[in-house]
């Protein structure tokens, strides 16, 4: 594998190398933490339980061998550039492969460019693992800003709907500020495929898109405003709000809340979520295999019509027949804040995740 520089692009090679000492003087702080008192329930309900964290302590303090991870990166050729006013780190690997195609691979939040270490070489050489040459691929894998090697933010606003348009309103811009990357590490052969992707699939539109993704189970969620709150692990009747602030949410009916799900348990049963986006879907599946769901949506108490998405009609009736994302709004614009509501006819349904687009 090889690396490939265009001549005087705004790239700096980069290279990893931490001094013996910050490595001891985080081994001492890891070791000179102190420790709460231990929660008073055998579960994960009032955080992480004190016993886990001691373990990783441990862990990090005394077994994990940043020399070998290390070195592990000092063998991949590293790069430095700038993309929105902020230092990106780079993985750039070729591949030896004729016609291979360049591939950006990024990492989620929170995340690092480690995660994708077991990847580069089955992608970028992909003959030495059972497959083809017609399936190899060069390689840019950036770490985010504000993760792993690449610089901080300077300016607030770097929320997650940021930092995946890194800042670009004209296309998906993450894509688009990445691709520059690409071209700058050499990758002019080929460019991004182009798609024309409809439902799901269709990229987000990013200038209206001000409600991120929310899991509904109790140890993520996040804006729960049901009265007097969840009640985890057990059946409760909740009540909406007479108004909901924007990207929160809440339950009406006898519901379930579990950690990582919540759990309709009665006919009629509702969601309401105040919302600011194109696109709203959420993952769903019925509680038994063979049975189904119907349900019904509305936006500020009215069928969806022209707004509806792939998986309802214009009067918002629809039935969740597997586990999936189903895709319940697509509205025409102009955009403004809404109320989306949801109520399910049938009992028996898991719901896990709002996300937007």
């Amino acid at each position: 594998m090889s690396s490939t520089v265009e001549a005087g692009a705004e790239i700096r090679p980069f290279q990893v190398s931490v001094p013996d000492e910050e490595l001891a003087e985080l081994r001492r702080r890891i070791t000179a933490a102190r420790w709460p008192e231990r929660e008073t329930v055998a579960d994960r309900s009032q955080g992480v339980q004190l016993a886990t964290m001691r373990e990783l302590a441990r862990h990090w303090a005394t077994d994990y061998d940043w020399r070998r991870v290390e070195a592990r990166l000092q063998a991949l050729p590293q790069f430095i550039t700038e993309i929105d006013g902020v230092d990106i780190h780079i993985i750039h690997v070729r591949s030896k492969h004729d016609g291979a195609l360049p591939l950006i691979v990024t990492h989620g939040w929170p995340g690092s460019i480690i995660e994708q270490l077991k990847i580069i070489d089955p992608l970028a050489n992909p003959t030495a693992h059972g497959a083809s040459a017609e399936d190899a691929f060069h390689l840019v894998i950036p770490s985010l800003p504000g993760h792993g090697f690449s610089g901080k933010p300077i300016t607030t606003g770097w929320d997650p709907i940021r930092v995946a348009r890194l800042g670009r309103a004209d296309e998906s811009a993450r894509i688009h500020a990445l691709r520059g990357a690409g071209r700058r590490l050499g990758e002019r052969g080929h460019d991004l495929v182009s798609v024309d992707p409809g439902g799901v699939e269709a990229a987000a539109d990013w200038d209206t898109l001000w409600s991120p993704e929310n899991y509904l189970g109790s140890e993520r969620t996040e804006n729960f405003a049901s009265p007097n709150g969840a009640v985890l692990g057990a059946r409760h009747v909740y009540a909406v709000p007479g108004r909901l602030l924007l990207n929160h949410w809440a339950l009406a009916g006898d519901w379930t809340v579990e950690r990582d799900a919540i759990v309709l348990n009665g006919a009629e049963g509702q969601i309401a979520y105040r919302f600011h986006a194109r696109d709203l879907h959420l993952v769903m599946t019925p509680a038994a295999r063979g049975t189904s769901v119907r349900f019904r949506v509305r936006v500020d108490g009215q069928p969806p019509r022209d707004a509806h998405g792939t998986d309802v009609d214009d009067q918002g009736t629809g039935t969740v027949t597997e586990p999936r994302l189903y895709q319940l709004l697509r509205r025409p614009g102009p955009l403004a804040e809404r109320t989306f509501e949801i109520t399910f006819l049938d009992p028996g349904l898991h719901a896990y995740a709002f996300t937007f687009g």
